[in-house]
């Protein structure tokens, strides 16, 4: 149908091996029996494509020599079509054998394809008969193969197809959904046999800025990446960041290699980061919210995996950790900068990431802290409060007081049972508290033991208070809770008066 169709349309090259097939050649003799054809590839690559993903198949993988299973017919029936598989030797064959000649098909079949989606289609089937195929290959045997080498293999051709596919010039009605988009970036970075890393340092710092500029040519930016999808780009590059950094064995580095491996992560992540100063409001909102939760994968890796091997290797190599650091804290700064620009933008979708990412924030400020005082280098860092900054990185006067901001990040740790004001009602609070005070939800006051208590929330206005001294009424003293992992040991006394 695919040669016959390429055929009449005359908008695809036919390899000659597909031409010469004569079991494959359809007759078409009118338009009307084009219609008829290319609804009939939609639904064999449909109808392939399912039964590949059908999670029964799995559990047929495993066969025996001669044993004929679902999978094994499925996987013959594709590897038949192909040039070098009879159809006597097909029960003779493993599974694996059998998946590796259906893939070459596959990939003979995937140059006749004429639209996005069925090339997507294809490439989906690639990736599913490359799961029944182990891989032979292990990662550093991969680094020592020449490039012609690695993109000889399964996943290098994979990786092949999907650029190709982002670099075709698809017709201008046909435009891709972003799910299948993100889907052929993805592939395109993770099934690449090379460096992962340098893959998408190379899209860091060179594809995805001078796509914004516009001033590079057209081969060296996909024919795909334009500023409509430049959003679905930049989420597929900082998932598959996290997802290759996440995937690392740190443990199995040592040295100049673990060194220039966290440096290709740090690099990455800062200019993906520094991106996000570039953009104007068309593209502001779609990149920031996916800049914060990339950003927090990022900060829980660090925080609990690269830092701790950092430490592990500061006396060696201490000048390079304290550069790294430097680059890394270029990246928190403009992770605090859209925290900020979401309470002044007042956007709900980004103020539901800050919480969470604000907390990480804190926990990888401590175990640098923590890196530093094992290793008596405090010098080298200071703690502080930092300039307010716009999403563009000028900055700003704030209007926002230090114990309101604290009030506020306390506020969003409560219970989702408990109702909270609206956003003007807090700041007319804070403007009527005493200096240094700021308003909490503590718990109900006034309790008897034994008896029963209401189980809400009370507003209360909190001051610093000295110990001992005597109390208004409605009020108590308590030590300022602290909300980190790391909490000074010395009490500050503060007094809590419940709001009538």
């Amino acid at each position: 149908c695919l040669v016959a169709r390429a055929r009449y349309c005359n908008d695809v090259n036919v390899p000659e091996h597909a031409a010469s097939q004569g079991h494959r050649l359809v007759t078409i003799d009118a338009l009307t029996d084009v219609a008829v054809v290319e609804r009939c590839i939609d639904l064999l690559l449909q109808i392939i494509s399912s039964a590949l993903y059908w999670d029964g198949l799995q559990a047929d993988s495993g066969r025996q020599r001669g044993q004929r299973t679902l999978l094994s017919c499925i996987l013959g029936a594709l590897a038949r079509q192909g040039q070098h598989t009879d159809e006597s030797e097909l029960d003779e064959l493993e599974t694996h054998v059998l998946a590796r000649r259906a893939f070459d098909y596959l990939q003979e079949v995937s140059q006749l394809v004429a639209t996005s989606s069925r090339a997507i289609d294809i490439l989906r089937m690639l990736v599913a008969v490359r799961s029944f195929v182990p891989t032979c290959e292990r990662p550093e045997e991969v680094q020592f193969m020449s490039s012609g080498q690695r993109n000889n293999t399964m996943d290098g051709k994979v990786s092949s197809f999907a650029r190709h596919v982002l670099d075709a010039n698809w017709r201008a009605t046909e435009d891709l959904k972003p799910a299948d988009l993100e889907y052929l970036v993805t592939q395109h970075i993770i099934r690449c046999p090379g460096n992962r890393l340098e893959l998408i340092s190379d899209f860091a710092t060179h594809t995805l800025p001078q796509s914004l500029d516009g001033t590079s040519m057209d081969e060296d930016i996909p024919a795909t990446l334009r500023k409509p999808t430049f959003p679905t780009y930049y989420k597929a590059v900082s998932q598959a960041l996290a997802t290759v950094a996440h995937d690392t064995r740190l443990s199995e580095l040592t040295g100049t290699e673990l060194l220039q491996h966290i440096g290709l992560i740090v690099d990455s992540w800062k200019e993906l980061a520094q991106i996000t100063q570039r953009l104007d409001y068309t593209l502001q909102r779609a990149v920031l919210i996916q800049t914060l939760r990339s950003g927090f994968t990022m900060l829980d890796l660090f925080a609990r995996a690269i830092v701790p091997r950092l430490d592990a290797c500061f006396f060696a190599h201490r000048d390079e950790v304290i550069a790294m650091l430097a680059r890394m804290q270029k990246s928190t700064r403009i992770l605090q900068s859209i925290c900020n620009h979401s309470k002044a933008s007042k956007d709900t979708k980004l103020q539901s990431v800050v919480p969470q990412t604000k907390r990480k924030l804190e926990q990888l400020i401590f175990q640098v802290y923590r890196l530093m005082e094992n290793n008596d280098c405090l010098g080298a860092i200071e703690l502080g409060t930092l300039k307010h900054r716009d999403v563009q990185g000028r900055p700003i006067s704030s209007q926002i007081p230090v114990d309101q901001q604290s009030s506020e990040e306390e506020e969003s740790e409560l219970p989702d049972d408990v109702s909270m004001e609206s956003e003007n009602e807090a700041s007319d609070d804070a403007q009527q508290a005493p200096p240094g005070c700021y308003s909490d939800w503590v718990g109900p006051p006034n309790c008897v033991e034994g008896q029963p208590c209401p189980a809400i929330a009370y507003k209360a206005e909190v001051c610093p208070w000295t110990c001992g001294e005597a109390l208004p009424a409605n009020c108590t003293e308590r030590c300022r809770p602290c909300k980190t992992e790391i909490c000074p040991d010395i009490c500050v006394c503060e007094k809590v008066c419940v709001k009538k």
